[in-house]
Order: C-alpha cells, then structure tokens, then sequence
C-alpha cells in the first residue's frame, strides 16, 4: 500500500504540522523512554511502552510530512509503521517490518496474555526505539529543521 492508498481509503488525512505538536509528541516518547530504563516492569509492559515509544516517532515523522491518522478509522497503529518507508526512504523498510511484528506482540501482551514477552525481546524494542528517536530528529533536523523541538 502507498500513501495515496492509505489517503484514498481515508486512513490518512491531510493535516500541515504544528512544532508544538511534534515537541509534545517528543515528550512523550522521552518519558516512555526513560520508563522503560528506571521503571522494575514486567517484559510484557517494558515492551509495551518502548513499542509506544517507537510508535509515537512514526508519528512524528506521518506529522512532519503533513499527514495524520484518521481517529475515525481503526488501525492507526498499522497505518504509521506502514508509512515509514514511503516518508523516510526504503532503507527504512526493515525496521518498519520489525515494528509491524512488535505490534503483534505488544497486542497479545496487552490484551490476550500475560509473560508472553521474553526480557530479551523487550530490551532489544527499548534500544531500537532509543536509536530510532537518534534517527528520527536527524531526520528532522535535514528534512523539516522548522519542527525540530527547541
């Protein structure tokens, strides 16, 4: 699927981005990253809240481009990691196919079973999100310095 698909089927909307959005969103992924470092969780929810983290910077890079989930529509989650490539460039097709799995797990974690998550699993998703915001703010900083958080 494209982004024309994804805005033909109404999954996406057009929306110009606001700084301070991107800087509330950066804000969140810093907290979620710091909770997975200080906070004694269980693997399910270390891993649930690094996924989020991840999440939140395919956001930013959907936001930084003009583009916003639409609320109406279920499957957002989906829909952000899905884009990545065609926002950031195929290089990044891996990763996004990689997030697509964690989505799988983090939805049996968080709503089919418990100690689904292995301890190993959920520090690799924390330092792939950690990188992620590295090369998410790079990216910004090259492609949209404008939105770049203060």
């Amino acid at each position: 699927m494209s982004l024309a698909n994804f805005l033909q089927k109404h999954l996406l909307q057009l929306q110009s981005p606001a700084k301070d959005e991107i800087e509330k969103l950066f804000q969140i992924v810093d907290r979620d990253l710091k909770d997975v470092k200080t906070v004694r969780l269980s693997s399910d929810r270390t891993f649930a809240i690094a996924y989020n983290a991840a999440l939140i910077l395919t956001m930013i890079v959907l936001r930084a481009k003009g583009y916003r989930t639409n609320p109406s529509m279920g499957g957002h989650h989906a829909v952000c990691i899905k884009s990545l490539p065609f926002l950031m460039g195929n290089e990044w097709k891996s990763f996004a196919r990689y997030l697509d799995a964690c989505r799988g797990k983090r939805h049996v974690c968080e709503y089919i079973s418990v100690d689904e998550v292995e301890a190993e699993d959920a520090e690799t998703l924390a330092k792939e999100a950690e990188k992620f915001r590295i090369e998410v703010l790079k990216w910004l900083k090259t492609h949209h310095p404008d939105l770049v958080p203060d």
